[in-house]
């Protein structure tokens, strides 16, 4: 559990900008969510590997008023619409990455168009 001072105008802030500091030592941070009802939080990284760095250097550490934090995985995100928000965004990385492999084959549009029209995510 993350034990801060809820009562503070900006407690959940101050333990975003706390999560961040430590946890951005490890890799690139996408998001930080606070559950501060539940007294939880949310990390997602950029890269596996270094959610994999931040879960095993993190666990037991002291964070804030908290004596020892523990990190599990996250299940999916419930919020509505992450599903299609990580579907979308995927999409724009294989998209992306289609483009400069296509472009450095010297491929022309059209060709790289009926190519991206196979690689759909669903």
């Amino acid at each position: 559990d993350l034990m801060f001072d809820r009562s503070a105008p900006d407690a959940v802030e101050q333990v975003q900008k706390e999560l961040e500091v430590n946890f951005r030592k490890w890799g690139d941070v996408e998001d930080i969510r606070v559950v501060s009802s539940k007294a939880i939080a949310f990390v997602r990284y950029t890269w596996r590997c270094n959610a994999e760095f931040a879960k095993e250097a993190m666990a037991g550490q002291r964070l804030g008023r908290s004596k020892c934090i523990v990190v599990n995985w996250a299940r999916d995100d419930p919020r509505p619409g992450a599903k299609k928000q990580r579907t979308r965004e995927n999409q724009e990385k294989v998209d992306a990455a289609l483009q400069n492999k296509a472009a450095a084959l010297g491929w022309t549009q059209p060709e790289i168009d009926a190519i991206s029209s196979r690689v759909k995510l669903d």
